[in-house]
């Protein structure tokens, strides 16, 4: 969102592929026509292949890298080289152009972030084109005349200034603002690139295709030097970690709270995408560890998603004082839910085998006690809270896709297990998502000396989170199980805090900081102590008789 030269990684798969395909053109060039045609399309249903898993694994590989995009190249290659046989007749041609122009239109309008991208949702935009070229023929049929009219010309002339001005253009005015574009900010990035590009394109580009402008030479010498300086700006920033002395101390200091990160996040405890410790791991118990020392029996899990592991630093704080130990399992997206699985994806799909491997834990351990959280209201909601992080809008519709009887039917699953285990659950209900990224809010509103009020009211973040409290109080009532609800501790009667005396509670728009995982810690603390009361209560006179 923050990247203004983000748009340049199509450039540069581009110039890769211009780099490898006249080399591989070289290599084959003794072969026959057809079989080079064979090759090519093989390597281009190779990448599709590739492009389509790394997809579905959600995977940035697969949009930033040469050889999940390299079919969408070949495409034009096999064209050129004549793999696909021409069309014959004005009215052939036309409807072909016209499928051709449906197949770019319709994803505009029809495609969500959601989507996964490229892979095959790559495929109707990409052969829409093909076909647009495949079958033009001048302006013989009315998709090439309507392509070809002076606003389409001039559009097509200017395009590569306007690809390079667009989203710079984006990115600066959202920063300025704080916000993405409304309608007007829109019109206006669009007027100003549209502006700029043709500026570029008259005292730039033409400029420069003129002959006797410049020396090959001297072109050489010019794109070099450039190339060059660009590569020592890109190195020195990046070797100054982005340059962080460019901000005044305090500013710092509140942004580098948001920086900061536990054990409990890191791949030695916590499992995101397909790193960090594995459902084996589980099973054995080599998993990091909450509390007190090794020679106390573990008493708990505490098991959920990136919430948890954002906790853990309150429940550990709690087992301390409590002489209490247990053992933490931490899944990014995979809330403690038997069998749930937030995607088809691939990176998704592990979460079952961390709920397997959590309740065979408990079993063969026989651990007492299971202490449940995650982010319920996105899981029960299927709805992140709005337009969250660096722009957030609180006035952007949040929606909501009730995902409430899915995700009741996973609880009450998991709680039978856990009591068939022989174990207690505990449920802790979400904190509060503040929608804001905290820390960048706050460091920017003191950079430019603003006060800014981030914190949600109150009633906001009960609405957002009824639908699934109501979900964990009927599954807790209904299987014995402990609720435990935080806004409490995080909340007055108006609204819900992101700082306390200076120290951020959040390191982003929904994770708890260290500090505010603290400030949780004493309802893990009670809990402990009960328990500790009833060991004791349990072992009878005989616990009070030294030995």
């Amino acid at each position: 969102e923050f990247s203004p030269l983000l748009h340049t990684w199509s450039l540069a798969v581009e110039e890769q592929f211009y780099m490898v395909f006249p080399l591989l053109l070289l290599i084959l060039r003794r072969w026959q026509a057809w079989r080079l045609k064979v090759i090519l399309g093989i390597l281009a249903a190779l990448s599709l292949a590739v492009s389509a898993w790394l997809a579905e694994a959600g995977s940035s590989t697969g949009f930033y890298m040469l050889w999940p995009r390299a079919w969408e190249l070949l495409l034009g290659s096999l064209l050129a080289l004549g793999a696909v046989p021409r069309a014959g007749g004005a009215m052939l041609r036309s409807l072909l152009q016209a499928l051709g122009l449906m197949l770019i239109i319709v994803p505009v309008f029809f495609y969500t972030r959601a989507t996964p991208f490229p892979g095959f949702a790559a495929l109707p935009p990409c052969l829409g084109a093909a076909l647009l070229i495949h079958a033009g023929d001048g302006t013989s049929t009315w998709p090439a005349r309507l392509l070809a009219n002076r606003l389409m010309a001039g559009i097509g002339l200017i395009s590569y200034s306007l690809y390079l001005w667009h989203w710079p253009l984006i990115v600066f005015q959202a920063y300025a603002a704080g916000s993405e574009p409304g309608a007007l900010g829109t019109v206006g990035v669009v007027a100003m690139a549209f502006a700029l590009s043709y500026l570029t394109w008259k005292f730039v580009e033409q400029p420069f295709r003129r002959p006797g402008l410049l020396s090959r030479g001297a072109a050489f010498r010019i794109a070099g030097g450039g190339v060059v300086a660009c590569a020592a700006v890109g190195l020195s920033v990046a070797l100054a970690k982005g340059v962080p002395d460019r901000l005044p101390d305090h500013v710092r200091a509140i942004y580098d709270q948001g920086r900061v990160s536990t054990r409990f996040s890191e791949p030695s405890c916590f499992i995101f995408e397909e790193e960090g410790v594995t459902a084996n791991d589980i099973r054995e118990g080599k998993i990091c560890s909450l509390g007190g020392g090794g020679n106390l029996p573990v008493s708990f899990v505490l098991w959920g998603d990136s919430h948890a592991a954002a906790l853990a630093p309150g429940v550990d704080k709690a087992a301390k004082a409590t002489n209490r130990r247990g053992l933490f399992v931490g899944h990014g997206s995979c809330p403690p839910l038997i069998g749930y699985q937030r995607s088809a994806r691939a990176r998704h799909t592990a979460c079952k085998l961390t709920t397997a491997a959590v309740i065979d834990l408990v079993a063969a351990r026989q651990i007492p006690m299971v202490i449940m959280t995650s982010r319920w209201p996105r899981y029960v909601n299927g709805t992140n809270y709005g337009n969250e992080g660096a722009f957030f809008d609180p006035r952007y519709p949040v929606g909501i896709d009730d995902k409430s009887d899915q995700v009741a039917e996973r609880l009450e699953a998991t709680l039978a297990a856990i009591t068939a285990a022989g174990a207690k659950a505990v449920i802790m209900s979400d904190v509060p998502e503040i929608g804001y990224d905290v820390p960048y809010a706050l460091a920017r509103a003191a950079w430019q000396q603003r006060i800014i009020d981030i914190e949600p009211s109150r009633g906001a973040v009960e609405d957002r989170q009824a639908p699934s409290l109501r979900v964990l109080e009927n599954a807790a009532k209904a299987h014995g199980a402990q609720l435990v609800v935080p806004l409490g501790e995080l909340c007055d009667a108006s609204s819900c805090k992101v700082t306390k005396n200076g120290t951020l509670l959040y390191t982003d728009e929904d994770h708890l900081s260290v500090a505010g995982a603290n400030l949780l810690s004493g309802l893990f603390a009670a809990i402990f102590e009960r328990e500790n009361a009833r060991e004791k209560a349990a072992l009878g006179p005989a616990a009070a008789i030294p030995f």
